[in-house]
């Protein structure tokens, strides 16, 4: 006999559980590594992966996504609206 699939409609994931997953994570995280707190990216405030090679450290020795610092650098090297004539 035939065996008839169920199409399944897709579920979307909302941002406020996307948020409170990542709320978890960073309570798994802190409970994994207690003798100090995770590796915290200081501009988007994201975990940092240290398996990864995207870590690096800004002008005050925070760690800092790689990315994140370009993008940081490159919004403060843009000039101002103020300062322009």
């Amino acid at each position: 006999m035939w065996e008839t699939t169920r199409r399944v409609s897709p579920e979307y994931v909302t941002r406020e559980a996307l948020n409170r997953l990542k709320a978890a994570i960073n309570r798994i995280a802190r409970l994994k590594r207690p003798s100090g707190d995770p590796l915290v990216c200081s501009v988007c405030h994201n975990l940092i992966a240290l398996e990864t090679t995207d870590i690096c450290a800004d002008e005050n020795g925070q760690t800092v996504h790689r990315d994140c610092h370009v993008q940081r650098v490159i919004n403060h090297s843009k000039p101002s609206a103020q300062t322009q004539p």
